[in-house]
């Protein structure tokens, strides 16, 4: 079956939202969704589309080009947003609780303070998106690309990131408690001020990462690449660090307390100085483990 769009003839023309179809979207989910079960070939075209503070919950806009549209403020509750095109979509202050959205073309987007709670982006491309700030609380972002996105002060409470994509995000202050990021890539990411607790970070990669005064208590951190990190002024109090990669990181400051699996050979290639509050089944031997000596600065 070939897909095509409707109205679309072999000439050359000027691409923007069918008119047709906008006229019939704005007629409301009901109408909409029964023409899309009535012409399955058709792919909608709502590119640069003005939808601002529409009324679509539960709208099917599977397979849709929204490039550029304007979605701010809109009601998208439990709305199918599956494999849509959605580069540099504006979505701010969206509602899209517990909507679908696998496999959907995010990149460039601007999505903060939208509402994508319990929401599904299995797969979602959302490289250099915007999420400052938005609820993020229970969403499925399992094998996502997140390279570059900036979701600062994002709330993402038990979210699920794991084997996502996030070199080089910015997560810095945003609440990941209870979170699932087992074999995520954060290479180069900011997590500074970031709530942590209860996190399972199993097998991830933070290499590079910045972690400087982030919760990290009773975190899974078990075989965690932290190779060149900086964890200054951390809590890790009764987290997991058995076999966790600590080499060249810098834990000034940080709290070790009752750190599960933390070994003298793993602080041997770790930077500690005097502040740093190790284990107490390391500090017996400290002799052992090459602590930096806290100097302060000359007045």
């Amino acid at each position: 079956m070939i897909l095509r769009k409707e109205g679309q003839t072999n000439a050359s023309v000027k691409h923007m939202a069918n008119i047709e179809q906008l006229e019939r979207l704005k007629q409301g989910a009901l109408i909409w969704n029964q023409w899309r079960v009535q012409n399955p070939e058709i792919l909608p075209d709502l590119q640069g589309a003005c939808l601002k503070g529409a009324s679509l919950c539960g709208i099917n806009l599977q397979d849709t080009n929204l490039i550029g549209a304007d979605l701010s403020g809109a009601n998208l509750r439990q709305a199918n947003f599956e494999r849509a095109e959605l580069r540099e979509v504006n979505m701010t202050h969206a509602d899209c609780w517990g909507a679908y959205l696998g496999e959907a073309i995010l990149i460039g987007a601007r999505l903060s303070k939208i509402i994508l709670q319990e929401a599904n982006l299995w797969l979602a491309k959302l490289g250099g998106a915007t999420l400052v700030d938005a609820n993020l609380v229970g969403v499925n972002l399992h094998c996502a690309t997140l390279a570059k996105s900036n979701m600062e002060g994002a709330n993402l409470f038990g979210a699920d990131l794991s084997l996502a994509l996030a070199g080089e995000a910015n997560l810095k202050s945003t609440n990941l408690s209870n979170a699932n990021l087992q074999g995520i890539d954060l290479v180069g990411a900011n997590l500074d001020g970031s709530n942590c607790r209860f996190t399972n970070f199993h097998k991830a990669n933070l290499t590079r990462c910045s972690l400087r005064g982030a919760d990290l208590a009773l975190a899974n951190l078990v075989e965690t690449k932290f190779f060149q990190s900086n964890l200054e002024g951390a809590d890790l109090s009764q987290a997991d660090l058995q076999r966790a990669i600590l080499v060249d990181t810098k834990l000034s400051h940080a709290k070790l307390t009752n750190g599960k699996g933390v070994s003298k050979e793993q602080l041997r290639g770790a930077i500690l100085d005097d502040t740093t509050q190790l284990p107490e089944h390391t500090t017996s031997s400290l002799d052992e483990i090459y602590v930096i000596p806290l100097v302060e600065p000359v007045q």
